[in-house]
């Protein structure tokens, strides 16, 4: 895939707003040490954190997804290697991992980065495909966007992992609307782990003890 292009210097069209409809769940899974609705402040370093982290801390940011399939792809697919043609995923992995199911309380307003969407804000779709490697140019993405969309709470694209399914992040500065259905559940908990096992399995991934 080609090197992920800067962002240009204005908005090149009319960005798009999606609307995500109060009482939608969302599937988030995250590392223990936060709370369910708890937004992650770390200001990443290039080889570590997610795509559309903040660059210098003027926000943190919570990362979930449309169904629990994509979450777990998008958790823990990166953290796969490749033996005998198969991938496999450390157990070690799941450790410290929990799963938080999430409710919109409010409409949310997303900035669409699939489709036609991509087109408008000038970036193709290496924005939302690129590996991890091309993360550091992808927040700086996020930056100039929010600073483009003011209306924007966060942004909406579909799961490189598993195009079915639809990833978001969230803004803490301004999404306040999201809150947790029940409690947090421990992905290396006997009840859990076999259906994130299941889960990986749909996607040709073993876990390896």
């Amino acid at each position: 895939m080609a090197p992920l292009i800067l962002p240009p210097s204005d908005l090149p069209g009319r960005a798009r707003l999606e609307i995500v409809r109060p009482g939608t769940l969302l599937q988030r899974i995250h590392l223990a040490r936060f709370g369910s609705t708890e937004f992650n402040p770390t200001v990443p370093s290039a080889v570590s954190g997610g795509r559309f982290d903040t660059t210098d801390g003027r926000y943190a940011y919570l990362y979930a997804a449309s169904h629990l399939e994509a979450a777990v792809a998008e958790a823990f697919l990166p953290a796969t290697s490749m033996a005998l043609g198969k991938a496999l995923l450390p157990k070690r992995a799941l450790q410290g991992r929990v799963l938080s199911i999430l409710r919109t309380t409010e409409e949310v307003a997303l900035l669409s980065l699939h489709g036609s969407g991509l087109a408008m804000v000038g970036a193709d779709q290496n924005l939302t495909m690129c590996d991890a490697d091309g993360y550091p140019v992808s927040r700086l993405w996020a930056g100039e966007l929010r600073e483009w969309v003011h209306d924007a709470q966060g942004f909406v694209w579909r799961s490189r992992r598993d195009n079915d399914h639809f990833c978001y992040v969230f803004f803490s500065d301004r999404c306040h609307s999201l809150e947790a259905v029940g409690d947090p559940v421990d992905l290396d908990d006997p009840t859990w782990t076999p259906v994130v096992l299941s889960i990986l399995r749909s996607y040709n991934v073993s876990v390896d003890a």
